[in-house]
């Protein structure tokens, strides 16, 4: 048998494994009891005291019974070298390690390691580990030292400032450039001045040297200049340094902005910026709108991609900036694409929609470009029949294409969205991609005539041109029990509807009527201090969210769960310049909702419109699309 005693004090530890603590009288005497039964045995005994008195009987105790026994004193340094695996340092006492609570640290190293390295790593976190600074995250280190709790903390314990001085020093040794050398010092001594220097730097960088020279000493600004733009990249900006910035570059772009009359020269202050400051976006949006220049698309992807990654901008209000570059101007499908409905749809897309953006946000008219919207008006009109019988084609049939897939899941949810514009559908995308989602088909239909929920939404919903009439509901459960295999129809009416549906394994087909983006389509944003983008991406962040947590909660398989959004029309706002209006008692009738550009009337009452007045528009006469 072998056996190891050894005195450790008043000292608060953790045990190993295999260590039994006397604290004790009974403890030393069932010690005893075990010394001497295994005096003959093979086991291993290993025993820790705390009073000294016990220590001197066991020794005693142990000659008696001529038992050899290792007897040893642990001091606090004894068992923290042992707890972290670490090498102690001289200048560290056991009044240290007991004033701090070292030993109630549990903090073992897999393998030997610097006493600094664990401290200050455990005090102030893993960038303070390691022989050299990480330029990756000096950052890191100076706003940990500029806290004022750790100011507080340091200045309470010597001995962590100590381990951190030694560290600086070995960092400095360890450095090679003058200016890496030069900030260790800094950090180490000054951190709260290093850091508001540092952010200024990251923001002043680029714009000419005089306004760095403004707010910090010239030899200051040597050394700051010395320093890689890299380092400061992604440093957190300390809030005073921000406020002396934000002044300078206020100042520089008040002295520039008559001089701002080109590309080049807009897209060199764009270069100069930051691209972190909110008000730097607004003051180059300021020289891009001040029409000095005719702002180009890669005027636009220069600030978007500078401030894409600014803190408070959104990717909404970057795209609004969209409308600020004047698009190419679009010309008619070649040829015999004119009469081809996939090329007016490519068109449509590609090239008509985002110039007429651009048209609605710098209220530009185009009446050569209304030559070209007529003719395409003129072949829809005499193909619309034909267009509208085509399952590829029309809006009608969009959730028929859809059948196999419905069926062929558990769980289907429609998000059904009122009158959403094409140049809005990407705020949408993102956010469904934020909350998890990725599109896997996109399609292009054309919707019915006239372009109104009213019309649009029945038709859509049941699948049928001459629907019969009937709540959004049941046209959606007789749907499902015609075209989807009876499956189960929930109609859902607003997004609370959504949130609060408690999904089941029985198969089910949801939909859900988004009303609310058309509500903010029709409503006065820029009264409200907002932009109709803003709003749309925070209900679109909403739905993307509910119908995320809708899919967590269900308790089906994911591969068995589908998404399908659809819109019933798209919309566009007509320019004051645009609207005809005449004098006539006729048209006051018809046209009583200056939203729409449509009217239902008895045929009596069209058959006394004036021929000069259908020449500004089309006569339908129901039904418009007769069944197959």
């Amino acid at each position: 048998m072998s056996a190891e005693i050894s005195r450790i004090g008043d000292y608060s530890y953790r045990l190993p494994e295999g260590v039994l603590l006397l604290e004790t009288d009974a403890d030393y005497v069932k010690a005893c009891h075990a010394l001497s039964e295994e005096a003959s045995g093979g086991m291993s005994l290993t025993f820790w005291v705390r009073k000294r008195h016990h220590f001197a009987w066991l020794h005693k105790f142990c000659d008696e019974i001529g038992l050899t026994v290792r007897f040893t004193e642990k001091t606090a340094r004894d068992l923290l070298a042992e707890a972290w695996n670490v090498a102690v340092p001289d200048c560290l006492t056991d009044e240290d390690c007991a004033a701090m609570k070292l030993l109630d640290l549990d903090l073992r190293q897999e393998r030997l390691c610097r006493f600094e390295d664990v401290m200050l790593g455990h005090f102030l976190g893993t960038a303070f580990r390691g022989e050299r600074l990480d330029r990756d995250r000096i950052g890191e280190a100076v706003t940990t030292l500029a806290r004022p709790e750790i100011r507080v903390l340091l200045a309470r314990n010597p001995l962590l400032l100590r381990c951190l001085q030694e560290q600086g020093q070995r960092w400095v040794s360890h450095a090679d450039p003058t200016w890496e050398k030069l900030l260790i010092e800094n950090l180490i001594d000054e951190p709260g001045r290093l850091w508001q220097d540092l952010s200024l730097w990251a923001l002043l960088s680029g714009y000419p040297e005089k306004l760095l020279e403004y707010v910090v000493p010239l030899q200051r600004a040597k050394f700051l200049r010395s320093i890689p733009g890299e380092v400061v990249k992604t440093l957190p900006l300390e809030r005073k340094a921000v406020e002396e910035a934000l002044t300078q570059i206020e100042m520089f772009f008040q002295d520039v902005g008559e001089e701002i009359v080109s590309s080049d020269a807009f897209r060199r202050a764009v270069f100069g910026a930051s691209g972190r400051l909110l008000k730097e976006f607004k003051l180059l949006r300021v020289l891009l709108t001040a029409g000095r220049f005719a702002a180009s698309a890669e005027d636009v992807r220069a600030i978007k991609g500078k401030f894409r990654d600014c803190p408070g901008l959104n990717t909404a209000e970057l795209a609004t900036l969209d409308y600020l570059a004047v698009p190419p101007r679009p010309l008619p499908p070649d040829g015999n694409a004119f009469d081809n409905p996939s090329a007016w749809m490519a068109w449509t897309e590609k090239d008509y929609v985002p110039y007429r953006h651009w048209q609605t946000k710098s209220g530009h008219e185009d009446a050569e470009l209304e030559k070209v919207v007529q003719s395409f008006s003129d072949w829809y009109i005499r193909d619309y029949a034909t267009l509208h019988q085509s399952t590829a084609f029309s809006l009608v049939h969009a959730l028929g294409a859809f059948g196999d897939s419905i069926r062929k899941e558990i769980l289907s949810l429609i998000i059904l969205v009122d009158g959403l514009p094409l140049t809005f559908w990407p705020i949408f995308q993102e956010a469904l991609q934020r909350a998890g989602f990725h599109r896997h088909l996109l399609e292009y239909r054309f919707a019915p005539l006239p372009t109104d929920t009213e019309f649009v939404k029945p038709a859509l919903i049941s699948g049928d041109w001459n629907c019969p009439p009937g709540a959004y509901e049941t046209l959606l459960r007789t749907r499902a029990e015609n075209d989807w295999s009876g499956r189960q129809a929930v109609y859902l009416s607003n997004l609370k509807m959504l949130s609060d549906f408690m999904p089941t394994e029985t198969p089910t087909v949801a939909l859900l009527n988004l009303l609310t983006g058309d509500e903010i389509l029709h409503d006065d944003m820029a009264a409200k201090g907002t932009t109709h983008e803003e709003e749309l991406r925070r209900l679109f962040i909403r739905v993307g969210e509910a119908a995320a947590s809708l899919l967590d909660r269900w308790p089906g398989a994911r591969d068995a769960f589908g998404l399908y959004i659809l819109t019933d029309h798209g919309a566009c706002c007509v320019l004051d310049q645009e609207r005809q209006s005449f004098e006539s008692r006729i048209t006051g009738k018809l046209f009583a909702d200056e939203r729409k550009r449509f009217a239902v009337v008895e045929k009596g009452m069209a058959d006394t419109v004036p021929e000069n007045l259908w020449s500004l528009g089309y006569r339908f006469v129901p039904p418009f699309v007769k069944g197959d």
